[in-house]
């Protein structure tokens, strides 16, 4: 969905596997990179051939996901179905409060090496989020029920939390 994103931007779009991202980013073979947290592009080293970078980052929101088998969901009596929902709330919670803690320490060290956090302005992400609503939003949406399904969910959750009308 970023790959369409960053196309219909006018970006040149080249999917890589991760560990080819910092030789690409080295040799020249890309000029950037769509890439996690400032800790995750500091731990690929991204720091030693990239000045500058996005922060905070231009999505809406950060989240990690657990995937199941539905029919083995189905399966689970209501109460481990609690259980398992708590818990992964819990490690979500646990795990971007990490990631915090480790972005600070990773914006202090690229501050230190001279690497330049690059900030959007609100109405340039506001602009951004009503331009992915408008136009990759719907069309992922319409591959099928299920999509259909998480981009309205996604939707509603976005007006709920104030980061969109």
């Amino acid at each position: 969905m970023t790959a369409d994103l960053l196309a219909k931007l006018g970006a040149g779009v080249v999917i890589l596997p991760g560990g080819e991202v910092y030789s690409a980013l080295d040799k020249g073979v890309i000029e950037g990179t769509d890439w996690g947290t400032p800790s995750m592009n500091l731990r690929m080293g991204f720091d030693q051939v990239a000045k500058y970078f996005i922060y905070p980052e231009y999505r809406s929101l950060g989240m990690a996901d657990f995937t199941v088998n539905q029919n083995q969901w189905d399966r689970l009596p209501d109460d481990i179905k609690a259980i398992v929902e708590t818990a992964i709330r819990v490690w979500n919670q646990d795990t971007l409060q990490q990631i915090a803690l480790e972005d600070r320490e990773a914006l202090r060290a690229m501050e230190a090496k001279g690497i330049k956090a690059t900030s959007w302005q609100r109405e340039d992400v506001q602009a951004l989020r009503k331009f992915v609503r408008q136009t990759v939003w719907p069309e992922w949406a319409a591959k099928s029920p299920l999509s259909r399904k998480m981009h309205d969910s996604q939707l509603k959750w976005l007006k709920r939390i104030g980061k969109i009308d």
